[in-house]
Parts: structure tokens; C-alpha cells; sequence
């Protein structure tokens, strides 16, 4: 994976606001992915939660596999293309302003909000096949 583009967060309480005025320099058709270990894995974009005092980024393994036929891992087809794919940025975006608090804070889990680790780098991503735009924690 080449990395193509990358923005640090140094301050890690950035908030919706900061979250989609970043989001909105990058190419609209790059789905959007998560990552906890400063990008060695990572997961597509299932919900977006308004959790109080945050705004929740995940990925929700449970919508994720009952969406996909057991026996291939390949997706319905009746299913919106943002659960199949992922959500791209503008998706991400307007569900963001969707909530109406530009000022929550953001952070992200892959775990259904069991962990939650605020956003440390965006950054655009470039493989053989691949192109997206990763959401991500690094730990220290």
C-alpha cells in the first residue's frame, strides 16, 4: 500500500466539524476505512452513532456478516452499496451533519463501541487495487 496523503492530528479531541472540513479536501470516490493500530488493519464504515458528549465513527461486525452470504462472504444484493463497499466520503460527510452537533467529538471503533480511540491521522491510501481514505488511531 503506498501512502499518498496524510494529515496528523496532533490534538486528539477534533470534532465534526474539524472531522468534515478535512474529509471535504479529500476525492469524494475514495471509500472511507477505520484503523486502531495506526493503519495495519482495517474495516469499512457500518454506523454512526450520537453517543452524548461524541460522535461514534464504526464498524459494526454484526451488520457487516448478516448482509453477506455465509457460504462466499459476498454481499447481497438488495443491500445499499455504502454497506456492500463501505461509505464513501460524501456519504460520510452528510451523515455527520445528519447528528447537527458540529462540535461533537469524534472517535472511531471497529469493536461495536466496546473500545474507542479518538482519530489520530487521515490519511488517502493507494494500492494495486485499492484506493481509500483511512480514518485512523496510532497508538504510542
Amino acid at each position: 500500500m503506498v501512502r499518498l496523503r496524510r494529515t496528523q492530528w496532533m490534538n486528539s479531541r477534533k470534532t465534526i466539524q474539524d472531522l468534515i472540513a478535512e474529509l471535504q479536501s479529500f476525492d469524494p470516490k475514495l471509500e472511507v476505512l477505520l484503523s486502531v493500530d495506526n493503519g495495519r488493519n482495517s474495516c469499512p464504515v457500518t454506523r454512526i452513532e450520537d453517543r452524548g458528549e461524541r460522535c461514534l465513527i464504526e464498524f459494526c461486525s454484526d451488520q457487516w456478516l448478516a448482509r453477506v452470504y455465509p457460504e462466499t462472504g459476498l454481499p447481497w444484493a438488495s443491500i445499499p452499496d455504502w454497506l456492500a463497499e463501505g461509505k464513501k466520503i460524501p456519504q460520510l460527510i452528510l451523515d455527520l451533519q445528519a447528528l447537527d452537533k458540529p462540535a461533537l467529538a469524534v472517535e472511531i471503533s471497529v469493536d461495536e463501541g466496546r473500545n474507542r480511540y479518538p482519530i489520530s491521522f487521515i490519511q488517502k491510501r493507494k494500492g494495486d487495487y485499492l484506493r481509500h481514505c483511512l480514518l485512523a488511531f496510532a497508538p504510542c
